[in-house]
């Protein structure tokens, strides 16, 4: 779950300085004193997920999840590969 919001907050940021800050303005949600709040929760989650080493039974749970999520983007991209690319595939299947 960490990883997810990671992901999600470093987009945001990434996001924002793709659009410049003429386009940001122009939004209509607006993030007060950005990109602080971003930045906090990154070191919030990064804080949380180094913790997890001194709660018995978490121990093992950050370490771990590497392997994982390198098992699981393997399997997607096979099976990105066998179903071919984008175009290739039937509007309707």
């Amino acid at each position: 779950m960490f990883f997810v919001w990671l992901v999600i907050l470093f987009s945001h940021l990434s996001f924002r300085r793709a659009i410049g800050p003429a386009r940001a303005a122009q939004l209509p949600l607006r993030l007060p004193l950005h990109p602080i709040p971003t930045i906090l929760g990154i070191i919030a989650l990064l804080a949380i997920a180094a913790t997890t080493f001194f709660v018995d039974g978490l121990r093992y749970s950050v370490p771990l999840f590497f392997p994982f999520l390198l098992l699981i983007s393997l399997a997607y991209w096979k099976l990105q590969k066998n179903r071919g690319p984008i175009s290739a595939r039937k509007a309707n299947p």
